[in-house]
């Protein structure tokens, strides 16, 4: 009698697969299948609704990838006034001091799973009233009015400051940057907040966190949030709270000095993965497919978190932004709504230790499709991919055993690696009270796709990332137990079974 391997929620170690796991880095999924108007058909259907009465287009089951021409950097949101210009502010600034929680105790308390940040309460700007009451308002040459009020969390890497929002104008715009830079100001709009929290509650979550719009993140340990009203607009009809931040407090890509903790001083080069992985710079014959992998934030239930993701082609070859992961990184509306994608994060050279400047979008994006049954996210990308990003081809065929294929991933988070090996077979996972349980043996039809690789490995961080044959996206990792020690197989969605639920978007039946 085969024992089952068990995937739960938010886990990301790579333990054998005979022994349980826990989701989030490179584990299995959690949570039930959400319903949405919007959604495709559900896997075990194949029904696709056709719009109009056009003639429906051969089904494509091997799409090439596309690279995106340079033009498509202008095709971005509505573009956005000038910063204007107040002159000094009085900013107010808010303390939280030292995060309590120690990078080691956050990793043991994590069960595994990639986690990045944690979310710090801030009491005195907990309710609207609090934070109008620190807010001090200023007139610019325009008309407008603007308020500043700076978060400081001593010791972050990065932060984000979550809003939650009861009502706030249309027209405001809010803008955070490091303290002292607002000339890096990131900005946006209230009506682009006020659509981003529409799709969470469209999809039945009417809770704090999905009336909560977070801010792109900013680096170091304090960050300024500006608001501009528009003139003749009363700073009445601002009704927002600041309850929380996020404090990121893992930094991967960085070399740095740090206290460890034992209390010394200890330095870390780029990355913390392990060393048999292969940097992807090295390896010029997938310089164009490994422009589709990226690395994905987002911020669920209280902690941030990081996975790998694919920006996919589709049929009509129209650039819209389709980015495939696991179930088990984001399964939710209000999760999807936070996520921030880093492209681009490689190195300058193979081998080297310093990296590109990477490119992030950082409105979040919609959600179209998951299922914890197989592990697999279907989101749109609320931004447009930055120039040179390439969507992914994909291929809807199922794969034979022994059949090389490739990974590219961010194992914890770090620059960008590749791993090489091939199918072994398939197994049987079946989803459970939010657990995905995998048989230990290889089955002749199984959901999952066993890979076994004969360089590099996997680790936490590199869930989601994609599984290509022939250059062509077949899957997404689930879990497993591969190591630099040799030995171990990791468990990737396969896609040939989840693409009759997103052949809607990917192969819409006519043009």
């Amino acid at each position: 009698m085969n024992i089952p391997s068990i995937f739960s929620r938010h886990t990301q170690s790579l333990l054998a697969i005979a022994v349980a796991l826990a989701l989030g880095g490179c584990g299995g999924s959690g949570g039930s299948d959400p319903a949405q108007s919007n959604a495709a058909p559900d896997s075990e259907s194949t029904t696709v609704v056709a719009d109009g009465d056009a003639a429906p287009k051969p089904d494509p089951q091997d799409l090439g990838s596309i690279e995106q021409p340079d033009e498509g950097a202008d095709e971005t949101a509505p573009e956005l006034p000038a910063i204007s210009d107040p002159g000094e502010t009085d900013t107010a600034i808010i303390d939280l001091g030292e995060l309590v929680q120690t990078r080691s105790q956050a990793a043991a308390d994590s069960h595994g799973a990639a986690r990045v940040g944690v979310a710090r309460a801030s009491a005195i700007t907990a309710s609207a009233a609090q934070l109008n009451q620190r807010l001090r308002w200023k007139s610019a040459s325009n008309g407008s009015r603007i308020a500043t009020i700076q978060f400081q969390s001593n010791g972050a890497f990065e932060m984000r400051i979550g809003l939650l929002v009861d009502d706030m104008p249309a027209g405001a715009l809010l803008r955070t940057y490091p303290s002292a830079s607002r000339a890096d100001a990131m900005q946006t709009s209230g009506s682009r907040i006020k659509e981003i929290i529409a799709l969470n509650q469209e999809a039945g979550d009417v809770s704090n966190e999905a009336r909560t719009w977070w801010t792109p993140s900013i680096s170091g340990d304090a960050v300024t949030l500006e608001i501009e009203l528009p003139s003749g607009t009363s700073p009445d009809q601002l009704k927002v709270s600041v309850p929380e931040i996020i404090h990121v407090y893992e930094n991967p890509a960085s070399g740095y000095t740090r206290v460890n903790a034992s209390g010394a001083l200890s330095t870390r080069s780029v990355g913390e993965s392990a060393s048999c992985h292969l940097d992807s710079s090295c390896y010029p014959d997938y310089a164009t497919t490994r422009n589709s992998v990226v690395l994905i934030n987002y911020y669920d239930g209280g902690y941030y978190y990081q996975c790998t993701a694919t920006l996919l082609n589709n049929a009509r070859l129209d650039r819209t932004p389709y980015v495939a992961t696991a179930s088990h990184c984001i399964s939710r509306q209000t999760a999807a709504s936070t996520m921030e994608s880093s492209w681009f994060f490689t190195s300058t050279g193979c081998n080297a230790k310093t990296y590109k400047t990477r490119t992030r979008t950082a409105s979040g994006a919609k959600l179209l499709y998951s299922t914890s049954s197989r592990d697999f996210t279907l989101v749109q990308l609320n931004d447009t991919p930055p120039v040179g990003a390439t969507f992914a081809g994909w291929s809807a065929a199922a794969m034979a055993a022994n059949m090389p294929v490739v990974g590219v991933h961010h194992p914890m988070g770090d620059l960008q690696k590749i791993s090489f090996g091939k199918i072994t077979g398939t197994t049987e996972c079946y989803a459970l009270s939010g657990s995905i349980y995998c048989g230990t043996s290889a089955t002749p039809s199984g959901n999952m796709y066993r890979i076994a690789w004969d360089q590099g490995a996997t680790e936490w961080g590199s869930s989601g990332s994609p599984l290509f044959y022939n250059n062509r996206f077949i899957g997404a990792l689930s879990g497993g137990s591969s190591s630099c020690h040799g030995g171990g197989e990791d468990i990737y969605t396969r896609f040939d079974l989840v693409y009759p639920a997103i052949k809607a978007w990917l192969a819409p039946s006519n043009s």
